[in-house]
């Protein structure tokens, strides 16, 4: 039986939020007691079902610029009343594009896999992948994720593929043209100079 605490000392609507539950059938036991100490009192049957695993691979950024990094997440639940749930992120990054992460490892031919184990009733649990945008363009990063329950056979593997915009990064470009200008004063100062000193010596040897 599961109580739940929620006082309230006027007429209304109420709800409350139970702690996890574990999957079966539960009795949730409801009071009330008004002003003058009449209790009035309730048993609620609920049944909680096994849910499936939630898996998803995101990211809230899809444009950068060149040399910058991406971050892109993958999420994973397993619920309460699961085995252990084993989840596989594997990333195909195009030529443009570099992985970044402590927690990938190179597999060839440019593939990284990720592997982690999720006990049951775990919250969400992120794993980051830092994606570096080396060449301009539009890249899309090929990935498949699938799950496995201890004893049981593998997911179907879902495929994904979110697309990275990488833009030209103009700060270079300025820093570039900054540089030229404080260079091309110097080199025509030097030129005035020296253009002056011939004048001197060929006056001279006159």
């Amino acid at each position: 039986m599961e109580r739940c605490s929620n006082p309230q000392n006027q007429a209304g609507t109420y709800s409350i939020t139970t702690n996890s539950l574990t999957t079966g059938k539960h009795v949730i036991s409801v009071v009330a007691t008004d002003s003058e100490s009449n209790t009035g009192f309730e048993e609620l049957m609920i049944t909680v079902k096994r849910t499936g695993p939630s898996v998803y691979f995101w990211t809230t950024r899809t444009m950068i610029k060149k040399g910058e990094d991406a971050i892109f997440t993958l999420s994973a639940v397993n619920p309460i009343g699961k085995p252990p749930m084993t989840v596989q992120l594997i990333l195909k990054p195009p030529s443009g594009v570099s992985v970044t992460s402590s927690s990938f490892a190179k597999a060839g031919s440019g593939i990284y896999t990720c592997t982690q184990t999720i006990e049951s009733g775990d919250n969400v649990r992120s794993i980051e992948v830092h994606l570096t945008g080396n060449e301009v363009g539009t890249h899309e990063i090929a990935s498949e994720v699938c799950y496995q329950f201890d004893g049981s056979l593998k997911s179907p593997t879902r495929y994904e593929t979110p697309t990275l915009i990488v833009e030209p990064d103009t700060r270079s470009s300025d820093s570039e043209f900054k540089t030229r200008e404080l260079v091309v004063p110097g080199f025509g100062v030097m030129v005035a100079v020296m253009g002056l000193l011939a004048v001197y010596l060929w006056r001279k040897r006159r």
